[in-house]
């Protein structure tokens, strides 16, 4: 049987089935694009140097100390606007940081002693596909992360656009980092994503995601019969 006539003769996916789908896409590949990021060793995404400089003060695992930090994050959010928390939460929660440190564990050989291109376009799918990933999961709006939940309450509840709230909770991030002794993960990397992760994020929202979601549900409406009006 010919696989795309299959796929085009199957009906289209509910939009809740479509909303589950980008919000565990999104996670899972923003969670592999933070182990390649990792690897590259030019600098994290602020939040991987937040975690990673707990792991150095703790001695956990990058796993471990992830699901802790966010857990305590979650219970701090539930009580601010438990909105932000759905499967997409939990799902980071549980899963992200297993699967960033899976990801490292399988591309380690290969960016063991890696010339200097491998890194630099490491690095650079990292930031666009981190940025891109969350923008995916964000416009599923089935819960964030915890930590993407900080910016984008601070975002809805001062007059302060997300993107500019994004690189103030970056930019603390990259600090905690730095006097916690994760220096290793702070590098020109770290600077991009502080500075220009919002905007980013926000780029992908506008010519991406949401395009292809409301006007796949748009399309999905208009596709709807009408209703007759009642003869009688």
């Amino acid at each position: 049987m010919n696989i795309l006539k299959y796929f085009k003769s199957r009906p289209p996916l509910s939009q809740k089935a479509v909303r589950i789908l980008m919000a565990l896409l999104g996670v899972t590949l923003c969670s592999i694009s933070v182990g390649v990021f990792k690897l590259a060793v030019l600098g994290t995404d602020p939040f991987t140097c937040f975690v990673s400089g707990f792991s150095v003060l703790t001695g956990l695992s990058f796993g471990n100390i992830y699901t802790i930090l966010s857990v305590v994050m979650m219970a701090v959010i539930l009580l601010i606007d438990r909105r932000k928390m759905s499967l997409a939460t939990f799902f980071n929660i549980f899963c992200a940081g297993y699967i960033a440190q899976f990801t490292m564990n399988l591309l380690g050989p290969l960016f063991h002693n890696a010339a200097l291109w491998l890194r630099i376009a490491g690095m650079i799918f990292g930031i666009v596909v981190t940025c891109f990933a969350a923008s995916i999961y964000f416009t599923a709006d089935l819960g964030v992360s915890t930590y993407d939940a900080v910016s984008l309450i601070l975002g809805e509840r001062t007059p302060i656009p997300f993107k500019f709230c994004r690189i103030l909770t970056d930019l603390i991030c990259v600090a905690t980092g730095w006097l916690l002794m994760a220096r290793d993960t702070i590098g020109i990397g770290t600077i991009i994503t502080a500075l220009f992760m919002g905007p980013l994020i926000e780029f992908f929202n506008v010519h991406v995601s949401r395009p292809f979601l409301f006007e796949r549900e748009w399309s999905h409406m208009t596709m709807r019969p009408a209703k007759q009006d009642d003869p009688t």
